[in-house]
Order: structure tokens, then C-alpha cells, then sequence
């Protein structure tokens, strides 16, 4: 019941800011932004968004590009090309070099969930939904910072609702960690900043 408050209503990305204005014949819900018939599947949208080349070619590697193109429903957190240049060279020949590695990368940057900005939440003790399921089946924290900013895991998402016919695609500008061991670490410490972070008339 109380988790009903922090739901969002949308129509394609766009936050329904109206609901249920009855008109003669028919009914008005109102939106904040223009809705933009998508282009194509998020391999497509990707494919010419311009700055993702590097993911790309790791999705090509990893050989699983299909998901990509029939899968629907699902979130995709793209790095950047930039992204890539941040990440030491061990990482970077493994994941030029191990299939296997670069399928697990791939698939922790899928949710396996259709998930718009407008629906991320601040985290706080009560009701902590930050936490989705990606591909890989590992969790990743997806949130709204006290400052309004958004974060995947401790990565900035820095362009949000780039829509496709089979999802939605945020753009990131680091790459998700998939060790366990840092996973396990990364949460303990989301914890405690949560705690130390939390501010009781932000609850509602």
C-alpha cells in the first residue's frame, strides 16, 4: 500500500502529469514532453547514437547482439566510448579476449525491466527499490542521489529515455563493475552512505 506512493505513471518515458480528463467520446491524460515514435530496436538506437562504438564492438564479441533485437521490455545502460578509456589495460584485453567475460559485462548493463528516469527514486530505509535485476543476475543499485542526479550502481547516467521499439536506453559514463567480490563491497558501502545520508522528511 504505502509503496503505491512512489510509483510513476508514463507514456513512453514521458511522466503522465494528468490522469483521466473526461472529454466528450474520450479521455485526456496529460504528459510533460513530446512523444517521438521510436526508430528502432536499442541495437539500432545505439548503433547511431554516435559515442558507443567501444560497446558495440564488445556486443559483437560476446555474440549477443540478438538479445538485443528481438528481447522486449528490457533497460539498457550503455557506456560511453569514454567509459571504456577508464577502465585499466588488464580489464581492457580481457574483454577483448574472453567471450565469456565480455557476455557477463554485456548482460550486467541489461535490466531486465523497462525502467524510465522518471522512475528512479531516492533510496531510503523504509522502501529501498533502487535495486534491479540485470541479465547477468546480478543486482544493480539504479537511484536518485539527495541532489537530484542519477546513478547506476556509481556510475552517472547522463542521458536518460533514448527510446526503442523494444525498450529504453540511459547512457552511462562508467562501466558496471561484475566481480562479486567488488559487488558484495560496492552494496556494503551504498548501505552506509544510505544510513549516513538519511534524511527522515524525504521520505514522503
Amino acid at each position: 500500500m504505502f509503496g503505491d506512493r512512489f510509483k510513476v505513471s508514463t507514456a513512453q518515458c514521458a511522466r503522465i502529469v494528468n490522469l483521466d480528463d473526461e472529454v466528450c467520446g474520450g479521455m485526456i491524460h496529460t504528459v510533460d514532453k513530446v512523444l517521438i515514435p521510436p526508430t528502432g530496436d536499442i541495437k539500432e538506437v545505439i548503433t547511431n547514437g554516435g559515442k558507443y562504438s567501444k560497446f558495440m564492438e564488445l556486443l559483437e564479441f560476446s555474440g549477443l547482439t540478438e538479445e538485443l533485437e528481438t528481447e522486449a521490455g528490457n533497460t539498457l545502460l550503455v557506456p560511453t566510448d569514454s567509459a571504456f578509456d577508464k577502465i585499466d589495460e588488464e580489464t581492457a584485453s580481457k574483454l577483448k579476449e574472453d567471450k565469456e567475460f565480455a557476455q557477463k559485462v554485456v548482460r550486467k548493463h541489461l535490466l531486465k525491466e523497462a525502467l524510465c528516469c522518471s522512475g528512479i527514486q531516492r533510496n531510503n530505509l523504509l522502501f529501498n527499490n533502487s535495486r534491479k535485476r540485470s541479465s547477468s543476475g546480478d543486482l544493480v543499485a539504479v537511484r536518485r542521489s539527495n541532489s537530484g542526479h542519477l546513478y547506476a550502481d556509481k556510475s552517472e547516467i547522463s542521458k536518460c529515455d533514448m527510446m526503442a521499439t523494444n525498450g529504453v536506453v540511459h547512457q552511462i559514463e562508467t562501466l558496471l563493475a561484475t566481480s562479486a567480490v567488488t559487488n558484495n563491497a560496492q552494496e556494503r558501502i551504498d548501505t552506509f552512505t544510505d544510513i549516513f545520508n538519511f534524511n527522515p522528511f524525504k521520505l514522503f
